[in-house]
């Protein structure tokens, strides 16, 4: 019998074990996981959404409609996303939340302004794929500094010493500067669009939550 219970005892804590495991990483990894749910929502969804209505033509009579092949937005969607991984997990926190912060207003956005969804998700994925190529630029950028050799400026800058404390100097100033407004930019872009998007439909006639075929039935029986 103890054994049994030792068995059980034994088998509980692993089991505990196993979700706190889970847990943890859910939480290590939750901008991340974020910001793979939203991309894969764009994807399943909207992308979707946006192929069918690029793809499809007119039906002629007898004939059933054709439909083209179109790729592009399930491939931009997958090389966003992959860019955007591999930036924010070169980098600490804020960056992988407020990465996470970008992709969710692009859902939100989406979501309100189905009028422009289109042009909408193109423009917030260009401000994605932007701000993640310019985090891994800046972060090659880094590298590169500070692998400078003092003794290889030293003939340029005037010694061993003045290049060191040179390079030293201008090393803060740019980490500085970069880290700040790098850090914040793609957020604040992404906030400005939305913002923008979002206002300038309060004096608009038509319902910015209303489909194209909801906005045309609504011109229609507006004299009603």
């Amino acid at each position: 019998m103890d054994e049994v219970l030792q068995v059980l005892q034994d088998g509980g804590v692993y089991v505990l074990n196993g979700v706190l495991q889970v847990v943890y990483f859910i939480v290590d990894h939750g901008p991340m996981l974020i910001g793979l749910g939203c991309a894969a929502l764009v994807a399943g969804v909207f992308d979707r959404w946006i192929v069918m209505l690029a793809v499809t033509m007119p039906a002629r009579l007898g004939q059933s409609a054709p439909r083209r092949v179109n790729r592009r937005p399930y491939l931009r969607t997958l090389i966003t996303c992959g860019i955007w991984l591999v930036a924010v997990s070169a980098y600490p926190a804020p960056v992988p939340q407020l990465g996470a912060a970008m992709w969710v207003a692009t859902v939100v956005v989406v979501l309100l302004l189905p009028t422009e969804r289109v042009p909408v998700l193109a423009a917030c994925k260009n401000i994605i794929l932007t701000y993640a190529c310019a985090l891994l630029g800046f972060l090659w950028y880094v590298n590169t500094t500070a692998a400078a050799s003092p003794r290889e400026w030293a003939a340029i800058i005037g010694g061993v010493g003045a290049a060191q404390d040179t390079l030293a100097q201008n090393q803060s100033l740019v980490l500085t500067i970069g880290t700040i407004g790098l850090t914040w930019s793609g957020p604040f872009a992404t906030a400005l669009y939305v913002f923008k998007r979002l206002t300038a439909h309060m004096e608009s006639l038509a319902n910015p939550w209303h489909s194209a075929a909801e906005i045309l039935r609504d011109i229609r029986t507006r004299a009603a």
